[in-house]
């Protein structure tokens, strides 16, 4: 279930890489798993199996959401271009709150 559950956050932050102004990055702090792909490629000599087994949804994830977006992209601009601009501001918009919020500032 474990591999599944980062399969779907490695969509997630694969798609974010193909949307103009949104980080992948910041969509892998919002979802938690930045400080885990950190870990994981930090250590990818030392414990070379664990930091693999760590990695490979994520990765497979990013592929699959970069591969199949890049395709769906330029089809959802030619059939819907307000709605999808609209759905590019608010994920800037989404992205960039939920980053200040992850910084606490105070």
């Amino acid at each position: 279930m474990n591999f599944l559950v980062d399969l779907i956050k490695g969509v997630v932050v694969g798609i974010a890489n193909v949307i103009p102004g949104v980080s992948g990055g910041t969509m892998a702090v919002s979802f938690g798993i930045y400080d885990k792909l950190l870990n994981a490629i930090s250590s990818l000599l030392k414990s070379f199996k664990k930091s693999f087994l760590t990695l490979l949804p994520i990765i497979l994830g990013m592929v699959i959401g970069i591969v199949g977006f890049t395709y769906i992209i330029p089809w959802l601009l030619a059939n819907f271009p307000f709605a999808t601009s609209c759905a590019f501001t608010g994920l800037i918009i989404g992205g960039g709150v939920l980053f200040v919020s992850a910084l606490d500032v105070k």
